[in-house]
């Protein structure tokens, strides 16, 4: 009773955020169009702003390299393993093992890790995002655009790594990170970075309302969307777990709030931007996809819940 108790005004303001959003959007109050301009002021500026400013104060060590290479081979190793499932289970869709795969993490991770664990604490998982982030424009979007008909090159990709906001944020906020913006006593610098501070500060409550508007499905085929996503989050529980004890505590000597932060970001759904990227002229695949991301949501909140209440 004690640690419901304790994790409670975490969770409330979480909960109902999301609640209002998914209100707004059966009472019509908010019409699409701004709820996605929400979404882009969120990924555009306000998330940016928020992951400029913890990666401006984070502690730096080489070892975090290992980190981020962790999570991208935890990508390619579910990669496989969809792959596998997809060939014993004898599952026709072609986005069947991709979604094993990548996460919404800035759209829904932060966020969560933010409200429940604190902002000052948002550099933790954004050090744990950075894996994901590579494996996505990587590797998953290139993917998703063959299966839509489109090539990109290598050098497409490059571009378009460093052109995302959140990327262009992080790199800065590490570069000054290393130029000791601390030490410029710059009153006009201040301003600036107080600035951007307060602009960081609406991510979470618009965030977590978009989530509640978009939460939506389509009453049919849902048994593939909930096998995927067993499969999914019972592997990438027991793989942030394993990651946590070997590669984290006894290799890296990682503070226990990564381990969190892994096991948050691997509970999440795939990337909401995945459902952008699915043929025009497969509709089943477009259920497939929306179902699955659209339960995920739900089944990580519930997940997330847990994890508060244990950690």
């Amino acid at each position: 009773m004690d640690s419901i108790i304790r994790v409670l005004p975490n969770i409330i303001p979480i909960l109902c955020l999301i609640i209002l959003g998914y209100i707004l959007n059966k009472l019509k109050f908010t019409s699409a169009d701004t709820i996605n301009e929400f979404k882009n002021f969120v990924l555009n500026v306000s998330l940016p702003a928020l992951l400029f400013q913890s990666f401006l104060e984070i502690n730096l060590e080489i070892k975090y390299i290992f980190i981020i290479l962790t999570v991208f081979l935890a990508n390619l190793l579910m990669l496989g393993i969809g792959k596998f499932f997809k060939k014993v289970l004898k599952i026709e869709n072609p986005y069947f093992a991709l979604l094993f795969t990548g996460f919404a993490a800035g759209v829904m991770g932060i966020p969560l890790f933010s409200v429940a664990y604190g902002a000052k604490n948002v550099d933790f998982f954004g050090m744990v995002q950075l894996g994901q982030e590579f494996y996505v424009w990587f590797i998953l979007f290139p993917i998703l655009s063959n299966l839509k008909g489109f090539v990109n090159s290598l050098k497409d990709r490059v571009l378009s790594f460093l052109e995302s906001p959140i990327i262009i944020s992080i790199l800065l906020g590490l570069v000054l990170n290393l130029l000791g913006y601390n030490e410029f006593n710059n009153n006009f610098l201040i301003g600036i970075l107080n600035t951007i501070d307060l602009v960081g500060q609406v991510t979470l409550p618009l965030i977590l309302i978009t989530i509640g508007y978009k939460i939506k499905f389509k009453f049919e085929g849902f048994y593939l969307p909930l096998k995927t996503l067993g499969l999914r989050l019972t592997i990438f529980v027991c793989l942030a777990l394993v990651i946590d004890k070997f590669i984290f505590q006894k290799l890296l000597y990682l503070k226990d709030i990564f381990g969190i932060a892994l096991l948050v970001m691997f509970i999440l759904p795939p990337p909401f931007s995945m459902s952008l990227l699915v043929r025009k002229d497969d509709k089943k695949s477009q259920i497939y996809v929306d179902n699955t991301i659209s339960l995920g949501i739900i089944i990580s909140l519930l997940s997330f819940i847990v994890i508060v209440f244990v950690y």
